[in-house]
């Protein structure tokens, strides 16, 4: 763990910065500046890359495994750049190198079980991640971070998701087959032992594992970022304005190798020879994983934590702003204040914090705390305890995290994230984003088109979901999968046919309704919403609901 630059709950250690990074490592200062590439490789001036390049260092030699949905190979601005098993003979139906994998030429797919891991699932995600880290440099497209760097494709992610066991087959893959550095862009609120068992195996066999920190806004990093207290290095979001996005998740107060990257709006390769921009700590995670193989370049003998603490020691720290104190409240005195709150140094619990006007980031204590957002697009986190939060007025961001929480909006297009616990979500008026994390979550929308966020990917929940009044979107499913697969479901209380939506990956053809008495509500029929045979969801007392008119499928 690094120690020569502050931590800092938000952003961890600060930007990755490759060219203090790399010039640490072969124990110089870091590099003269060289003019910036501009235009879409906007994030490559930001983390210092052509620096690095400027003085010989382009990732030759390291391999980096991308574990996810696949990588197009055949892209113009990667095909150059594909890792190639050369003790494997093309073709030949045979383990020629004893693997365990036939014909694994340019890596394996985990989902399909076969050695063709090509990106198939539409929404090009490992593509993009591959092409941040290692895209050519030629007289087109964009350029990578390492960019000789060579790729390797792993395919352990489909439409809904990925197993524990497939992704935990594909990271021991990467590892016994010659990967020094492995991305991972995405993950979820839950531990894997599995999961964790392979990234340590991998830290043990010196790969250097990159971790997303996660895209729920929460407080701390989902897993396997969370890991990064012992193994592998995590990464927040940045955008070009070096402002965190309210969806990437934080630091947390517990030190772990966690660093921020360029993670909005960033342009990369996308199947079918194409380009696309798109957001998320998936994004900020490839900058990472393509500064340490940069590192690697310019000093192959580093350990992985030595990797690490060269990333974290050399990253560029954010300041922390300040506060003032008034009648046991925190009053936030200045426009765009931070202040963090150290449980019994100041009040006894629950805590009461207020903000002023302005834009404001208050996070409260590990006790149960009282925080009021007051007007101002505010940042408000209760951290751990059962914590009561008013957003107040504008656009507030609300972050509930451990505990049973009581989160409400009022006014503003807010985002608000329950986190882990029993939690209760309030939108209040206008466009509000709403999840209610873990846990068995009640969600309501109030006025406003909303978006309701049915999260679950392990263990039994029971969310019960309401809209209120206007068009209001259902959420059963992401990047992380479907929700409630085999994991309780949940219950919307309020549907309006013609007016709300669901949103679910895949397709219809995954998907069946059944119109009957669930026995919720009233002795009115319902509609079953099944994946397979498994209920994800129930619409409660009423019928009026089909897939062409109702469902939209991501």
């Amino acid at each position: 763990m690094a120690t020569s630059i502050p931590y800092n709950s938000l952003f961890g250690y600060g930007l990755v910065n490759a060219s203090a990074a790399v010039a640490q490592a072969i124990g110089q200062k870091c590099f003269a500046d060289v003019p910036n590439s501009g235009g879409d490789n906007w994030g490559l001036d930001m983390v210092n890359a052509p620096e690095v390049w400027n003085r010989g260092y382009t990732g030759e030699g390291i391999v980096v495994a991308v574990i996810d949905s696949g990588v197009d190979y055949t892209h113009p601005d990667l095909d150059d750049n594909i890792w190639v098993n050369s003790d494997e003979i093309p073709g030949n139906g045979k383990d020629d190198d004893g693997n365990g994998y036939i014909d694994d030429i340019r890596g394996w797919d985990f989902v399909n079980r076969d050695n063709d891991p090509m990106d198939i699932n539409g929404d090009g995600h490992g593509t993009h991640v591959a092409g941040i880290i290692a895209a050519e440099k030629n007289d087109f497209g964009v350029t990578g971070v390492a960019l000789n760097a060579k790729i390797m494709p792993v395919r352990v992610l489909d439409s809904f998701g990925g197993t524990e066991a497939d992704i935990a087959a594909g990271i021991r893959y990467a590892v016994d087959n010659g990967a020094d550095v492995i991305n991972l862009s995405w993950g979820g609120p839950f531990t894997s032992p599995e999961e964790a068992q392979a990234i340590q195996y991998a830290f043990n066999k010196g790969v250097v594992v990159v971790t997303a920190a996660g895209n729920d806004g929460g407080l701390q990093p989902v897993y396997p970022g969370r890991y990064a207290t012992d193994f592998g290095i995590t990464v927040g979001s940045i955008d070009r304005n070096h402002a965190m996005p309210y969806y990437s998740n934080h630091a947390g107060t517990t030190p772990l190798d966690y660093v921020v990257a360029p993670g909005v709006d960033v342009r990369s390769t996308f199947p079918g020879n194409r380009y696309e921009s798109i957001s998320g700590t998936s994004m900020a995670a490839p900058y990472v994983a393509g500064v340490a193989a940069l590192v690697l370049s310019a000093n192959p003998n580093l350990s992985p934590a030595q990797v690490e603490n060269t990333l974290t020691a050399t990253a560029n720290s954010t300041g922390i702003r300040s506060a003032s104190v008034y009648d046991g409240f925190f009053n936030l005195t200045s426009d765009d204040d931070y202040f963090e709150i150290t449980p019994g140094v100041l009040a006894d619990s629950p805590l009461g914090l207020r903000a002023l006007e302005g834009n404001d980031w208050v996070e409260g204590s590990s006790e149960s705390d009282i925080i009021n957002g007051n007007q101002g697009n505010d940042l408000l986190g209760g951290n751990g305890g059962n914590d009561t939060i008013w957003g107040g007025k504008d656009k507030d961001d609300i972050f509930g995290d451990a505990g049973n929480d009581n989160l409400n909006g009022n006014i503003g297009d807010d985002f608000i994230s329950g986190g882990a616990g029993d939690d209760t979500v309030r939108g209040g008026k206008d466009n509000d984003t709403l999840l209610g994390g873990s846990g068995n979550d009640q969600v309501f929308g109030n006025m406003g088109n909303d978006r309701l966020h049915g999260y679950a990917t392990s263990g039994i929940e029971y969310d019960t979901l309401t809209g209120g009044t206007d068009s209001d979107t259902f959420v059963l499913g992401g990047f992380w999968g479907v929700s409630y697969q085999g994991a309780g479901h949940a219950i919307i209380t309020d549907w309006e046919g013609e007016l709300d939506r669901i949103e679910v990956p895949g397709n219809a053809s995954q998907y069946s309704l059944s119109y009957s008495n669930l026995n919720v509500g009233s002795a009115a029929n319902d509609t079953g919403i099944y994946l397979g045979t498994d209920l994800i969801a129930i619409i409660q007392d009423s019928t009026d609901v089909n897939f062409s008119r109702d469902f939209k499928f991501v």
